[in-house]
């Protein structure tokens, strides 16, 4: 299990991916999709809230976008306010964090997938 936050997956997400357009060994690209798979599973649950607490408060979804409308400003400064709250929770994600050397990641990058990796001191 890994604990992290919501935000903090989709910004590994992002990260992970540009990792993934590299060539390695089997076994680490195997690792590195599984990981992705699972971040983008609590990923989509996490939208699909959004969605529910943007309907459930009179806002709506531009469809050339993706941006939450909302006709009420205070009501978008609220919705605005709770997203950010749900996104900073910790969570815990069933996944295990991998080994990413494979890939030679820079020191950005480690930083930004932190959460979700492993290194040879642990």
């Amino acid at each position: 299990m890994v604990k992290t936050t919501v935000l903090k997956a989709i910004i590994a997400r992002n990260e992970l991916a540009e990792l993934g357009k590299k060539e390695v060994d089997f076994k680490s690209s195997l690792a590195l999709a599984q990981l992705q798979k699972k971040l983008e599973e609590v990923i989509e649950v996490f939208d699909g809230e959004k969605l529910k607490l943007a309907k459930s408060m009179g806002g709506e979804v531009d469809a050339k976008t993706g941006q939450f409308n909302f006709a009420d400003p205070d009501k978008q400064a609220e919705f605005i306010a709770k997203i950010q709250a749900k996104s900073n929770e910790e969570i815990e994600i069933d996944a295990k964090p991998i080994d990413i050397s494979a890939f030679n990641p820079n020191a950005n990058t480690i930083l930004q997938v932190m959460d979700f990796i492993t290194t040879e001191e642990e």
